[in-house]
């Protein structure tokens, strides 16, 4: 299987005597990405077109497996096209590529996080980035008043969870050319990835985690609760609460709302609120419905006030890693996919965001 840390590239092939078919693969691979819709029909190889006007005479995956076969350069190690590595990996690439695309309109929750990437499995520390300094008045003449020492914090300790799933494409799926089928699964895939990913951000926040300081995330006398029923008076005070918020070294955070997190029984209440509020361009809407009926939460911009951290692999920017398992051990005659997504979350802080509802 390929290495994680890096995405499945297919390499077209050069010219090759041994395969002189009337289309080459790269139009053929052209052709199949349409048909799953990560590709559109004006980028497509101009020969792509023309196989998908005849779809009835050209299977566009029995021909990429003839074309791999082809162009083996040792005949005597030539097999069943479906079975070369370059085919295999050539329906990975096209299968992450529909993970990735599909999946795009369920990464709201991203929107409220800060994005992590960690080099390897094992667990990191987070020190709480509530951290900071207060800068103070140097008289004429006079002394900086006190050194900041930087040293290594104790912190929170996260590192990232793999979940899995190995997809078996069967041969007849190949041989009918069902590109739609394998697309659409991959789709599927895509955005399970994303409905986990979503998931265990909000289970985070709705665990309340301890912090480094010993204290919950949410707590009463951070001034990060406010404990009301959404409504117009409340979502006024969870403003005022994000900007007073006080940071550690005692100065007022003057955090901006950037996003409305709300349950699914509020979505309604609340996209009516902002837009007639007039807060539409300044407040972003997430609707999530792994929170707890009645909550919602107000957050600043992850980037000046991070508080949730949402950590994936190095180089694999955040996306579902697919691959192509060369050897079946139980010998099914198809093609053995292995699907991973890589993540992990993390409380950093509580300054940046304010917990409401009862």
């Amino acid at each position: 299987m390929t290495n994680r840390k890096n995405s499945i590239v297919f390499n077209q092939p050069k010219d090759n005597a041994m395969y002189n078919a009337s289309a080459s693969i790269t139009s053929i691979c052209d052709a199949i990405g349409v048909r799953a819709g990560v590709i559109s029909p004006a980028a497509a190889h101009p020969k792509a077109i023309e196989l998908l006007d005849d779809r009835q005479n050209n299977k566009l995956l029995p021909m990429l497996a003839a074309g791999c076969v082809a162009r083996m350069p040792n005949a005597s190690e030539r097999t069943s096209g479906f079975g070369t590595k370059d085919f295999g990996n050539t329906l990975a690439n096209v299968f992450k590529s529909v993970t990735l695309r599909k999946r795009v309109g369920l990464l709201d929750h991203r929107l409220i996080c800060d994005m992590r990437e960690l080099p390897d499995f094992r667990e990191h520390t987070f020190p709480n980035l509530d951290t900071d300094i207060h800068l103070d008045e140097k008289s004429e003449g006079g002394e900086t008043s006190s050194d900041v020492s930087l040293s290594d914090q104790v912190g929170l300790k996260a590192g990232l969870a793999s979940y899995t799933k190995r997809i078996f494409i069967s041969r007849q799926v190949l041989v009918d050319d069902d590109v739609e089928l394998i697309a659409g699964l991959a789709a599927n895939v895509g955005a399970a990835a994303a409905r986990r990913e979503a998931e265990k951000v909000y289970a985070l926040l709705e665990g309340n985690p301890v912090l480094d300081d010993g204290e919950y995330m949410f707590h009463a006398g951070m001034g990060n609760i406010v404990g009301s029923a959404f409504s117009e008076n409340a979502l006024g005070s969870a403003m005022a609460a994000l900007r007073n918020q006080i940071t550690p070294a005692g100065a007022i955070a003057n955090l901006g709302t950037k996003n409305l997190v709300v349950a699914s029984d509020l979505e309604f209440a609340a996209r009516k609120l902002i837009h007639e509020s007039g807060l539409g361009n300044t407040v972003y809407v997430v609707v999530s419905p792994w929170l707890a009926n009645g909550r919602w939460y107000l957050t600043a911009d992850p980037n000046l006030s991070p508080a949730v951290g949402l950590m994936h692999l190095e180089g694999s920017g955040g996306n579902v890693f697919v691959g192509y398992i060369a050897h079946d051990k139980q010998r099914r005659d198809g093609v053995l996919l292995a699907v991973a997504f890589d993540f992990g979350t993390v409380a950093l802080g509580r300054v940046g965001i304010v917990r409401g509802g009862a």
